[in-house]
């Protein structure tokens, strides 16, 4: 655990951060309030919600705090090291006309990059309009690697942090989750991009 006491989490840190959170997940561990604390203890020094980056790194670049990823996929646990949106799900909804244009070239290994340096959350869908089964855990990391495939796009991803998905869903108009009546952003799989400062939000929640 002496890694963990870092003031800030490197690359080479990620992976076993990763696994202990997936260890988390197991049903009946009794380690797992113990592994939640240490991520949240984690998570708390590395936050600062006064500044424009998240002092996380990963391959030498800071995070840009002015947006943050979205990744809802149905039926998809991320209990890997990447998974697959459809081309068709990926940036073409719940997303403004300007961060669109902005992120949409993803043939332009500077927007790939930009995106690499973005915080994230990746998510399944909701059961049920605004609730999330019971247990259902969202993850809190960032891509690592972007691969444009001919149906789909296929990202890598590291994960640092866990938090219960309704609680997501309880500030989702915080982090710029839209939905239409009778339907929310979280019940659909896509993939999009939210000028939303993630840490700030999430930081309130505590």
């Amino acid at each position: 655990m002496n890694k963990l006491q870092q003031q800030s989490l490197k690359a080479k840190d990620a992976r076993y951060v990763t696994e202990i959170i997936y260890e988390g997940f197991a049903e009946g561990n009794a380690n797992h309030a113990k592994m939640q604390a240490t991520l949240d203890e984690l998570l708390i020094r590395t936050v600062q919600p006064d500044t424009t980056t998240l002092p996380i790194l990963f391959g030498g670049a800071e995070l840009n705090r002015e947006y943050y990823n979205l990744f809802v996929i149905g039926g998809e646990k991320f209990d890997g090291i990447n998974f697959t949106v459809p081309k068709t799900k990926a940036l073409v909804a719940s997303i403004e006309p300007d961060v669109k244009k902005r992120f949409f070239n993803l043939h332009d290994d500077r927007v790939v990059e930009q995106i690499l340096r973005l915080p994230s959350l990746f998510m399944s869908e909701n059961a049920d309009y605004m609730k999330s089964y019971p247990g259902q855990k969202a993850l809190l990391g960032c891509v690592t690697e972007l691969t444009v495939e001919p149906n789909n796009i296929r990202f890598s991803f590291y994960a640092y942090a866990q938090v219960y998905q309704q609680r997501i869903t309880d500030i989702s108009k915080n982090l710029g989750i839209m939905g239409n009546p009778g339907c929310s952003e979280l019940n659909n799989t896509h993939w999009t991009i939210k000028r939303i400062d993630l840490m700030k939000a999430l930081t309130k929640i505590g």
